[in-house]
Parts: structure tokens; C-alpha cells; sequence
């Protein structure tokens, strides 16, 4: 199941992925989801040519199936879509680098043992995580789990590990005043605010707050306060 993360930002635009390796897009909820309340979602899916090529209708969970869990889930929104997956490359996957099936989840390729005639697609033995529990896979040398059929447990590429982000911002301000002086400004919540006291204000309170030598000097850090809750 799609975690909340990738649900919310498919919701709120950034592109999906479906179990069979479609990109959808969320298009909004359906106007007749009063009659049909067990699929509210609209999805467009695109083909290989970035054109929409068909639609779907989908549950609260992005499923397209509420009653046998699993079932359907070629149609199902995985995760979200990775225009820059690095190609599948059995020579790292066998030294123990984890590669990405179909269906967004990681896996391992563990060895490659030589099959009979007529059996080439069981010449890759792995296992994979779909977060619930590890899978036991078999692929041929091209990632596929079967020769014709599109499944989601084919390797689509390599598994690539998203940047953590950073909760930490970094901007450059003016300095506060050191001393006191004639025309003084502070930040409160509606912004810059010019001090009633000037030079000669009495030290403990003038070091109660940072004073700002200049009303552009308190907006610049009333603006990267703002800029900090984005």
C-alpha cells in the first residue's frame, strides 16, 4: 500500500506511479462519487509518449479493487513516479546493490544460477520487501519474471536512495546592534516596528531584544522568518 507520504503529494500534483509501472496523475474527485462513494479518486495514465492514453477510478487508499486485497494491483498507485531511475545493471545488483521492481518496492538479487533449456527466466534468484513481508523472486537476465507478461515484481532499475532533506536553513542577515542609538527598529509579529527608545535607553532592556540599525535591516530578518515556515 502507498505510503501517506507519497499519497499526499500525488494528491496535491507530483505524479504517481500504478503497480504495472503506469504514470498517473490525479485529476481531482469524481462528480458522481455521491453514487459511486468507494471510488472517489480520478486518475489519468499516460503512455510511453507522455499522452494521456486512458483514465482511472480509484478508492480512498489509491486502490482500484476494495474487496480482495493484492487483486488488481497493476492499476493500483504505488508511489510516486522517478522520471531518472538508473538502468537495471546486473553486475552491481550481484555484488549486493538493491534494485527497484515495478511496483516502487526494493529488492535484491542474490545469485545467478544457469537453468535449463526453456527455463531462462529462473536464471535470477532474489527477494524483494513490499512492506508487509519479503517475497522470494526468480528474473531472467533482463529483470523480467516472466517472458511475455508485464508483472510487478520485474526489475525496472536500480534502487535509488532519496536524499534525506534537511530541516536546517541557512541565510545570511545583518547583524544586530551592538550599542544603542537614535534610531532603533525591532521585529514583532506584524513586521519591522520602530522603537520608541533611541541612545539612550537603559541597557537591560536594550538587551532584552536585537535592535536593528535600520527598518531594511529588521524586515531582512522578519522575511527569513517568514521564509522558515515554507
Amino acid at each position: 500500500m502507498i505510503s501517506m507520504q507519497d499519497k499526499e503529494a500525488i494528491l496535491n500534483g507530483a505524479y504517481g506511479v500504478t503497480g504495472s509501472g503506469k504514470k498517473v496523475k490525479y485529476v481531482g474527485k469524481r462528480d458522481t462519487v455521491d453514487k459511486d462513494p468507494a471510488f472517489p479518486h480520478f486518475f489519468v495514465v499516460f503512455n510511453e509518449n507522455d499522452e494521456i492514453s486512458r483514465t482511472l477510478i480509484l478508492t480512498e487508499d489509491l486502490t482500484s479493487f476494495t474487496e480482495f486485497k493484492g487483486f488488481g494491483v497493476d492499476n493500483d498507485v504505488v508511489g510516486l513516479w522517478e522520471d531518472c531511475v538508473e538502468p537495471f545493471n546486473l553486475k552491481k545488483a550481484l555484488i549486493g546493490e538493491p534494485v527497484m521492481t515495478r511496483d516502487r518496492s526494493k529488492a535484491y538479487v542474490q545469485a545467478h544460477i544457469a537453468q535449463p533449456d526453456g527455463l531462462e527466466h529462473y536464471s535470477l534468484i532474489g527477494f524483494g520487501f513490499n512492506g508487509e513481508h519479503n517475497e522470494f523472486l526468480h528474473w531472467d537476465e533482463t529483470g523480467k519474471v516472466m517472458n511475455d507478461d508485464t508483472t510487478c515484481d520485474d526489475i525496472i532499475g536500480m534502487w535509488n536512495v532519496p536524499e534525506p532533506v534537511s530541516k536546517d536553513v541557512t541565510v545570511t542577515l545583518p547583524r544586530a546592534l551592538k550599542e544603542p542609538q537614535d534610531k532603533m527598529w525591532f521585529v514583532d509579529s506584524d513586521g519591522p516596528t520602530r522603537s520608541s527608545y533611541g541612545e539612550n535607553i537603559q541597557l537591560g532592556d536594550f538587551e532584552k531584544i536585537p535592535y536593528f540599525g535600520s527598518e531594511e535591516d529588521a524586515k531582512a530578518w522578519f522575511d527569513a522568518m517568514q521564509d522558515s515556515r515554507k
